[in-house]
């Protein structure tokens, strides 16, 4: 199901919708840090589109990428709550 309501809020009333320019990139605070098992670090992302800069915030802790399944597999069976700080 979606949410509608929650939609409605990221379109402008024309119909619009903010587009990045460019692909979504890291936070200099998550290069060098493992945000899917070290416990604590939220996936920051940033990116740039017409009128400012957007961040997004993504808890992705307990899961990755298999190469040799070639799946995601979980690390934990409990995620953990983070919190992420943009300055």
């Amino acid at each position: 199901k979606h949410d509608f309501e929650l939609l409605r809020q990221l379109v402008f009333p024309s119909g619009a919708v903010l587009r990045a320019q460019l692909p979504g990139r890291p936070t200099r605070d998550c290069l060098f840090t493992d945000v899917t098992r070290d416990g604590v670090t939220a996936l920051k992302v940033w990116n740039r589109n017409a009128r400012g800069g957007v961040v997004g915030c993504f808890n992705i802790q307990g899961a990755s990428w298999s190469r040799v399944k070639g799946q995601f597999v979980h690390h934990t069976a409990v995620v953990p709550n983070v919190t992420a700080v943009v300055r």
